[in-house]
């Protein structure tokens, strides 16, 4: 029995390694541009985002995110 479970797992294995699959991505609601958000930011907010802008790359967060998703992922007080 152990010889089937072996083979199990091994076919499994070379199934994910050939067959990648990852659904495409439909319409996305995105901001392109965050300056709008900045804009309504108040001084601790914007003093945060640039602490962060100097430790990670987040040029291509308003492409990636809606409103919402942008403010959150920037954990902020305020």
């Amino acid at each position: 029995m152990k010889l089937i479970a072996e083979y199990s797992r091994e076919l499994n294995w070379q199934l994910k390694n050939f067959i990648r699959y990852s659904p495409v991505l439909k319409h996305r609601s995105c901001i392109r541009i965050a300056d709008n958000i900045i804009a309504q930011f108040n001084l601790a907010q914007r003093q945060r985002l640039s602490e962060l802008q100097q430790n990670y790359l987040l040029d291509d967060w308003p492409q990636l995110c809606n409103r919402t998703e942008y403010i959150e992922n920037l954990p902020m007080t305020g």
